[in-house]
């Protein structure tokens, strides 16, 4: 048996990921998941436009096809961008299988082993897992409420000279907090006396509950590296398609291209023509398939986030913190540092899934394997999840939950078992 890579190994799995084997059971409710609920897509307008697609294109739609993407939805992907106030070109823009594939793409591209990354402390675990595959070290900066805190982040470009900065400004992934725009013209400021590339990663701004655009970090933002700027469909067209974009500068653009090449020389033809016509796509009323899609989620997950949040705040200790987002599709909860040890949220697992519940321990959004104190590899995901209640670990008393998935009952139900998993913890 020969040895595997040697930065793979030191690659953790994703417990996100691991969790799903056991919501097939029809009782087991999972806060756990990133995913949009499959019912407020728009199944009729995708199925029409999948069909026009395969009714109405040449033969070649069965044939390879550029690595860029389709041209016409880097076209309506720019149209996207430019509704999010960028300049965007269709010329820049790279299509992707998801954004995630961006991540992996300038991981590749960008990384040596041992070069060093920043991150949100917290931040999407798949984004560590991209950057320490290729032998990155990744370093967690410390947040706010208004997001990344500028003294901090000074200095850590300062003392580890970054290639990558990688930040999600907008309903973060695994809080839910959103940068203050005062705290992006701060974080602006910083970034731009550092060579480090910044990576946007914005998949979750066109959930804005009120409806209105953010103004991207990347916007107005210029330093010698430029930014590359993560935009996705999985939140609100569906993640089955598998379509990301990015917006790459220009001395950027070719080599990303060429790993792209070498990865998956392209994307679904099918699937991106039939996501630039349902972008394009107006209902009889007028009203841009899109909009009405997004109108539904926002307000259903608006009224899923108010009645999660409620619930939390009638079975959690005092001193918890609880974030309170307006958009996106996450909480994040913070238990008091002298709940230490009784609640350590990795170990709750065994306990959540015996109540058939599921959530994510903090401890996933935090890159330990870079931290000399970790027994993070260790863990044993499905059987046992216990660790030394002395050991600290980040994120030890925190929790991610996802208001996306369940309707307001089934929530109820979920907080009640999660009502008895806590009780547990503290007896």
């Amino acid at each position: 048996m020969l040895p595997l890579n040697r930065e793979f190994s030191h690659v953790a799995r994703s417990m996100t990921r691991d969790l799903l084997g056991y919501i097939s059971h029809d009782d087991f409710i999972s806060f756990a998941g990133g995913a949009p609920d499959p019912t407020l897509m728009d199944a009729s307008g995708i199925t029409e436009c999948v069909r026009t697609v395969l009714d109405d294109s040449g033969p070649d739609v069965f044939q390879y096809s550029v690595t860029e993407g389709e041209p016409e939805l880097r076209q309506a992907m720019a149209r996207e961008m430019q509704r999010r106030h960028l300049p965007a070109r269709a010329d820049n823009i790279l299509i992707s299988t998801g954004s995630q594939e961006i991540l992996f793409l300038l991981a590749r591209v960008i990384i040596n082993p041992g070069d060093t990354v920043l991150v949100e402390a917290p931040t999407y675990p798949a984004a560590i897992q991209a950057f320490t595959m290729v032998g990155a070290r990744v370093i967690p900066v410390p947040c706010d409420d208004n997001g990344i805190i500028p003294s901090e982040l000074e200095r850590a470009l300062r003392d580890y000279d970054p290639v990558i900065t990688y930040l999600i400004p907008v309903f973060q992934n695994p809080t839910g907090r959103s940068m203050s725009e005062r705290r992006k013209d701060e974080v602006r400021r910083v970034l731009a006396g550092h060579r480090s590339l910044l990576v946007e990663d914005d998949a979750y701004s066109p959930l804005a509950f009120d409806g209105n655009a953010r103004e991207p970090l990347c916007h107005t933002y210029e330093s010698e590296s430029g930014a590359v700027y993560l935009a996705s469909l999985s939140k609100f067209l569906s993640p089955a398609f598998r379509i990301g974009a990015a917006l790459i500068p220009d001395w950027l653009l070719q080599p990303m291209v060429v790993a792209k090449q070498v990865s998956t020389l392209h994307g679904s033809v099918i699937d991106q023509r039939a996501a630039a016509l349902w972008l394009d796509r107006v209902e009889p009323d007028g009203v841009s398939s899109r909009d009405r899609a997004l109108d539904t989620m926002r307000a259903t997950y608006q009224a899923r986030c108010n009645a999660l949040r409620t619930q939390l705040l009638d079975i959690v200790p005092d001193g918890t913190h609880i974030t309170d987002p307006d958009g996106g599709m996450f909480v994040w909860i913070d238990f008091p540092e002298e709940l230490r040890p009784q609640v350590n949220t990795l170990s709750l697992i065994d306990d959540a899934i015996e109540h058939e519940i599921a959530f994510v321990p903090g401890t996933e959004f935090f890159p330990h394997d870079s931290q000399p104190t970790s027994v993070y590899r260790n863990v044993e995901r499905k059987d046992s999840t216990t660790i030394d209640a002395d050991t600290k670990l980040e994120g030890q008393l925190s929790i991610r939950f996802s208001f996306a998935g369940n309707s307001i009952p089934v929530m109820r139900t979920g907080m009640e078992r999660f009502a008895t998993v806590l009780q547990n913890a503290l007896r």
